[in-house]
């Protein structure tokens, strides 16, 4: 009973965040338009209005996936403008997310 309940859980999340996540429909999108491009190949990928020059755009996706997605990096704060350090560039995914959050 109880793994019935956790399939139709799951299964109705993701159902829920696709019609009410546009993030998450991006990402389905974004998959449609570059999941079949040859991996390590740098691509230039375009979202949110911005253009990204990405060194494999599967890594991208999933980047995508988990930070506009599923907002790993979402925290709350009391400033409109918090001092957001990122010390770890790649190609930029963290500081366009953090620039249309805060």
């Amino acid at each position: 009973m109880v793994r019935k309940h956790v399939f139709v859980q799951h299964t109705l999340t993701g159902i829920y965040k696709f019609f009410t996540n546009k993030n998450d429909r991006t990402f389905l999108w974004l998959s449609l338009m570059y999941g079949g491009k040859q991996r390590f190949k740098k691509s230039k990928i375009r979202f949110i209005g911005y253009e990204f020059d990405v060194p494999d755009i599967r890594s991208f996706l999933w980047q995508f996936k988990e930070i506009f997605v599923e907002e790993y990096y979402r925290f709350e704060t009391d400033s409109k403008a918090p001092i957001i350090f990122d010390c770890g560039a790649n190609v930029g995914t963290s500081c366009a997310f953090f620039k249309l959050m805060y």
